[in-house]
C-alpha cells in the first residue's frame, strides 16, 4: 500500500493476510518435487568433469579444485576490475566470469566483456534470466507500487538475492576448470549487524557482506566442492579502490573511460576525476546533467 508516496506497513500486512485467509488448506501448502518445465541433461558431463572429481559414489561429487586458480565475478566495474588486476599481478591464473542478464546491468558490462573476450584468456559468460524473474515477482507483490520501474532511483523496491544467483550460475565453470577460489569485488561496507526493536538483523546487503562469504564457503566445503569465496577488497573504502585503480591504469599507460549514466557510475566518474583529472576521460554532459537532476539516473552497476 502506498499513501501519498509513502509505504504503509500495517495496511500492507492486512492486505496480505486477507488474501492468505481466503486460500484453501491445499493452496496454502503446495510443494512440488520439481519446479522446472524441462528436464536438464548434461551429455558427457562425467567425461568433462572427471579430471576434477575424486568421488562420485553415493551421489557424492567431491571436487579437486586448484587453490591457485581464481574466478572473478565480473561486471566491468571498478571493484571486479581491480580484483582481477591485483590477482593477475600476483601471478595467479584468473578467470573473469561475466553474468549476462537481460536487463540494465548487462548494458554496463557488455563493453568490458567484449574487451576481455578478445584480450584476456579464460574469460567466460553465463546467461541468466534472473532479472526477468525478479521483475515478475515485484509486479505480483501488492505492497509495491506499479510504477516502481519508472522511479529515478538507485534503490530496489525489494532487495532480492541477485549475488547468490550469479555465484551459483558460475559454479559449472569452476567445476569444469577445477577452480578453487571464487572472488567477488566487494569493499568493507555491509559487514555489519544491528538490532531493531530487539530483532537482530544484517544492517546492509547480506549477500555482499563477509558473513555471506563465510556462509557460502562453509556450504561449498560441506558439499565437498572445496571452494572458498571471498573478496580481496574488504579492508578498502570505495575512494581507495578508485584511487588504486586509476593509479594502476596510469602506470600501464591507460585511462579511465567511464561512460555510465547511472547514479553509481556518475559518482565513480566524479571520484576518479578528483583523484587524477588528467587520466580520466569522462563524458562531460553526463556530469552536467547529473548536477541538474541531483545525480540521479537509470540504474547501472560499477561494482
Amino acid at each position: 500500500m502506498v499513501i501519498s508516496g509513502k509505504f504503509n506497513v500495517v495496511e500492507a500486512k492486512e492486505a496480505i493476510s486477507k488474501r492468505f485467509d481466503r486460500l484453501s488448506p491445499k493452496e496454502k501448502v503446495y510443494k512440488k518435487k520439481n519446479y522446472l518445465q524441462a528436464k536438464l541433461i548434461f551429455e558427457g558431463a562425467d567425461i568433462i568433469f572427471r579430471d576434477h572429481l575424486s568421488d562420485t559414489t553415493n551421489n557424492n561429487m567431491v571436487w579437486n579444485p586448484d587453490p591457485k586458480q581464481h574466478a572473478v565475478l565480473s561486471s566491468g566495474g571498478k571493484d571486479s576490475l581491480l580484483s582481477f588486476g591485483l590477482l593477475r599481478e600476483m601471478g595467479y591464473r584468473v578467470h573473469p566470469i561475466f553474468l549476462n542478464e537481460s536487463g540494465r546491468h548487462w548494458y554496463t558490462a557488455l563493453n568490458a566483456y567484449r574487451y576481455f573476450k578478445e584480450n584476456v584468456p579464460y574469460t567466460s559468460r553465463v546467461w541468466t534470466n534472473s532479472d526477468r524473474i525478479f521483475n515478475w515477482m515485484l509486479k505480483h507483490l501488492p505492497f509495491v507500487r506499479g510504477d516502481y520501474s519508472k522511479i529515478r532511483s538507485d534503490e530496489y523496491p525489494i532487495r532480492l538475492w541477485t549475488v547468490a544467483v550469479f555465484l551459483f550460475g558460475s559454479l559449472p565453470i569452476l567445476m569444469k576448470r577445477g577452480i578453487g577460489r571464487l572472488v567477488i569485488g566487494n569493499e568493507f561496507d555491509t559487514t555489519h549487524r544491528s538490532s531493531h526493536k530487539g530483532i537482530t538483523n544484517f544492517d546492509g546487503l547480506y549477500d555482499q557482506s563477509r558473513y555471506f562469504d563465510e556462509s557460502l564457503s562453509r556450504f561449498f566445503n560441506k558439499k565437498g566442492w572445496g571452494i572458498s569465496q571471498f573478496s580481496i577488497l574488504r579492508p578498502l573504502s570505495e575512494i581507495l579502490i578508485e584511487k588504486t585503480l586509476v593509479e594502476k591504469l596510469a602506470a600501464e599507460g591507460g585511462r579511465d573511460r567511464s561512460q555510465g549514466r547511472g547514479q553509481k557510475a556518475r559518482i565513480a566518474q566524479t571520484r576518479a576525476a578528483a583523484i587524477a583529472p588528467d587520466l580520466v576521460l569522462v563524458e562531460r554532459q553526463h556530469l552536467v546533467q547529473g548536477q541538474k537532476d541531483g545525480i540521479h539516473g537509470q540504474h547501472s552497476t560499477v561494482g
